[in-house]
């Protein structure tokens, strides 16, 4: 673990049990993020203790590589929405070459979890942890053509979640997913993550800790927060403008980007066609910049819960 000892932000604690005694500021909404993990021997999350504990939103671990979906994602999600909770899915990413095995990753996780353009669902995310032995000019190649992927069929900028020492380290520290929102982890006992690799200057998430204890769920869950109060994370959930436009807004990258035409989007799970805003909110999801094309387009979970910084830690 990294002792990150950039200056604390202010504000009281929730009323959430975290096993690293941490303190984090109550304007920042908490949610959790659940795997098959979260159902240990078939154990169930009791999903009416989950929302009055204090939790507002859940990540949930949809796919993996090529040949694994969490048989626990759509019994996972759908309880969540129906409690009233946020919602996101992620995918964990099996980096492999050639690049267009990140077109056909992404292409796979949109078909288990839909374009979620339906209200409550928050955007696309991709958890890059795992390196498949590719070096940093070819993760970056692959991160990029699968990012573009999804921003290409739903409209809307994914999130990309990943830790200090990947970054730095394997990903040699690129600063060409700073326009991201980004879904940061480090558990260093403060009440702010601290400084940010890759060029990023704000995140959108911050996943404190591994260890969180919440009413209703066997064992430990991963805790985290969202940077924004909770109106604004309620209407980046519904695709309005909202907090995020406002904090990523200043990039002239994103302005840059948000210029380009919008398409209509099916919602998740099917249902009527949707009408994209230029400008919509980047946590949620605005409109970005076309994929580019990628030539010849013809794959368990967190289970170390590891700190970081330190080794991966592996989650649907």
């Amino acid at each position: 673990m990294t002792a990150d000892t950039a200056a604390a932000a202010s504000g009281a604690a929730v009323p959430i049990a975290d096993r690293s005694a941490q303190t984090v500021p109550a304007r920042w909404p908490q949610g959790i993020d659940i795997s098959s993990w979260q159902h240990p021997a078939g154990a169930q999350i009791g999903r009416n203790a989950v929302h009055p504990a204090g939790v507002t939103f859940a990540i949930v671990g949809a796919t993996e590589g090529m040949t694994y979906t969490s048989p626990c994602f759509a019994l996972d999600r759908l309880p969540a929405l129906q409690t009233g909770l946020v919602v996101g899915a992620y995918h964990y990413a099996r980096p492999t070459q050639p690049i267009t095995a990140a077109v056909e990753q992404a292409d796979r996780f949109l078909a288990v979890t839909g374009l979620t353009r339906s209200n409550g669902h928050l955007a696309p995310i991709l958890d890059l942890e795992a390196d498949g032995s590719l070096s940093a000019d070819q993760l970056t190649a692959w991160a990029r053509a699968f990012l573009e992927e999804v921003e290409t069929r739903t409209g809307r900028a994914p999130i990309l979640y990943t830790y200090r020492s990947f970054w730095s380290d394997t990903m040699k520290n690129t600063t060409s997913f700073s326009c991201y929102p980004q879904w940061f982890a480090i558990y260093n006992g403060s009440s702010a993550p601290g400084s940010l690799p890759g060029g990023w200057q704000k995140w959108a998430m911050w996943r404190f800790t591994s260890s969180g204890s919440v009413p209703g769920i066997t064992g430990n869950v991963g805790m985290n927060v969202v940077r924004c109060g909770i109106d604004a994370l309620a209407a980046n959930a519904g695709g309005r403008a909202g907090e995020a436009d406002r904090r990523y807004g200043s990039d002239s990258r994103v302005r840059s980007v948000l210029r380009a035409a919008a398409r209509g989007e099916e919602p998740a799970g099917g249902g009527p066609v949707a009408t994209v805003r230029p400008g919509a909110a980047l946590l949620a999801g605005g409109d970005r910049r076309p994929r580019r094309a990628v030539p010849g387009r013809t794959a368990t979970g967190r289970a170390g819960q590891s700190a970081p910084d330190g080794s991966s830690i592996s989650r649907t």
